[in-house]
This record gives structure tokens, C-alpha cells and sequence, in this order.
């Protein structure tokens, strides 16, 4: 269902981050680097 172009219009970045979803990529880069500074290509994805 994630590749609906309806559910992903309703559940888009904005809305999740408006309900408190945490962002995975964030957390996973935080966990991997730990307090390091973020390595090239780690910018935000336009979606």
C-alpha cells in the first residue's frame, strides 16, 4: 500500500512529521556516526 500514489500523498513527510513519527534515517545515521559530524550525501531527500 505504500506505493499508492493516495497514501502517499496522505502519509507524506510533512504529515508524519506533524504527528511525531520519528525519522529512521536520522536515527540510523545517529546511531551509525554516533555525534561525528554528518558524512557527505546525508542531506534530506526531496520527495
Amino acid at each position: 500500500m505504500s506505493q499508492n500514489s493516495l497514501v502517499r500523498f496522505a502519509l507524506n513527510n510533512a504529515y508524519l512529521k506533524e504527528q511525531g513519527v520519528p525519522e529512521l534515517r536520522e536515527i540510523w545515521i545517529r546511531l551509525h556516526y554516533g555525534d561525528q559530524p554528518k558524512p557527505k550525501g546525508t542531506g534530506k531527500l526531496v520527495t
